[in-house]
C-alpha cells in the first residue's frame, strides 16, 4: 500500500514541527512530499534538516492551493501511489488517521474521497468550518441523526461537501477526476473538485471514527472576501451554472451583481463582475476540460 501525502507550503514555521513529526508517528508511513509556493519564514530550510526523507519541491512564486498541488498529484500519478493524502500544512494526524482511512476506502472503493472528522487543536471540539459546512448538511439526514443518537455510525458517511484541510483520495479518483482546475487561485477549488468526482460516480464521504486536527486561525472576513464568496466563486465554482460568459452574460447574474452592490453599499460586487467576464474564456475552457477529459489538467502516463 503505497501512500502519497502533498502538503502545500506558505510561510508555515509554526505549524511544521506538528504536522510533520505527526506523520513520522503514523502507523502507516506514507512518503511525504512539500510544495513550497515562495516562503520565507524558514519553513522549508527546517523541514530540509528537520525531515531529510521529505520530497521538496520550491516555487518561487505563490502559485496557488490548486495548482501546488497538483504538483503533487502529477508526481503520484508518475510514481504509482495507490493512494493520496492532501493534508493542510496547519493540520496534523492522529496515529492511526491515515492507516484507518485507506482501510476504509479498501472496502468502499465507491469513495473517491474520505475526510477524517476533523477537530480544533484541543481535540474536545470540530473545527468550525467542518461543523458546520459538512456535518450541518448531514443534520438534515434522518439517518445520520438516528445512527448519531443510537451510537451505530457506520465506517462511512456520504457528504456533499468537505474542505479539503484533510482529503484521502483514491488512484482511481484521480485517474479519472484529475487536478484541481487552474481557475482557482484559493479557495473555491475543493468545491469545484467535489462536483467533477460525483459527476464521475465517486462519493465523497467522512469516516465518523477516525480524526485529525485543523488548526485553523479563525479572523473575520473582510468584506471583499465575503463578496468573493458570494459572487465570483459561486458562480465559477458551479459547473451548473451558465457557461457563455460574455458581455451577454444573463439577466439573473447582473441582477445578483446589482442587488449585492447596493446591499454591500460598494461596488466590489460590480468589479467582481468584470473579472469574471476578464476571465470568461479560460473558465469557460477549463470548465470544458473538467466535464469532457478523464484526468483534467494532469497527465496520466499509467
Amino acid at each position: 500500500m503505497r501512500l502519497l501525502v502533498i502538503i502545500v507550503t506558505f510561510n508555515g514555521m509554526k505549524w511544521a514541527e506538528r504536522c510533520f513529526s505527526s506523520l513520522e508517528t503514523s502507523v502507516l508511513r506514507p512518503d511525504v512530499f512539500v510544495v513550497d509556493n515562495g516562503s520565507t519564514d524558514g519553513t522549508i530550510d527546517f523541514i530540509k534538516s528537520h525531515y531529510p526523507n521529505t520530497i521538496v519541491i520550491e516555487n518561487s512564486k505563490n502559485v496557488g492551493f490548486g495548482q501546488a498541488n497538483n504538483q503533487g498529484l502529477q508526481y503520484a500519478l508518475d510514481h504509482g501511489y495507490d493512494y493520496i493524502y492532501l493534508m493542510n500544512q496547519d493540520a496534523w494526524v492522529m496515529p492511526d488517521t491515515l492507516s484507518r482511512l485507506t482501510e476504509i476506502m479498501e472496502v468502499h472503493p465507491e469513495y473517491g474521497i474520505l475526510s477524517p472528522m476533523q477537530l480544533e487543536s484541543n481535540g474536545q471540539r470540530m473545527d468550525n468550518n467542518f461543523a458546520s459546512l459538512t456535518l450541518g448538511r448531514l443534520m438534515n439526514s434522518p439517518d445520520f441523526i438516528n445512527d448519531l443518537y443510537f451510537k451505530r455510525l457506520q465506517d462511512t458517511s456520504e457528504v456533499s461537501f468537505v474542505m479539503a484541510a484533510h482529503w484521502m483520495v483514491s488512484l482511481s479518483c484521480l485517474r479519472a477526476v484529475g487536478g484541481f482546475s487552474p481557475t482557482f487561485h484559493l479557495y473555491g477549488e475543493d468545491n469545484n473538485y467535489i462536483q467533477r468526482a460525483h459527476t464521475h460516480g465517486f462519493k465523497v464521504g467522512i469516516a465518523p471514527g477516525v480524526h485529525a486536527v485543523h488548526n485553523r486561525e479563525y479572523r473575520e472576513k473582510t468584506k471583499e472576501e465575503i463578496i468573493f464568496f458570494n459572487f465570483y466563486n459561486v458562480w465559477a465554482v458551479n459547473l451548473s451554472t451558465p457557461s457563455h460568459l460574455s458581455w451577454t452574460i444573463g439577466i439573473t447574474i447582473f441582477i445578483d451583481m446589482c442587488t449585492k452592490t447596493i446591499e454591500y453599499k460598494s461596488f466590489i460586487p460590480f468589479k467582481e463582475w468584470m473579472r469574471l467576464l476578464f476571465h470568461s474564456r479560460s473558465i469557460r475552457r477549463n470548465r470544458k476540460v473538467s466535464m469532457e477529459e478523464r484526468c483534467a489538467f494532469l497527465k496520466d502516463n499509467l
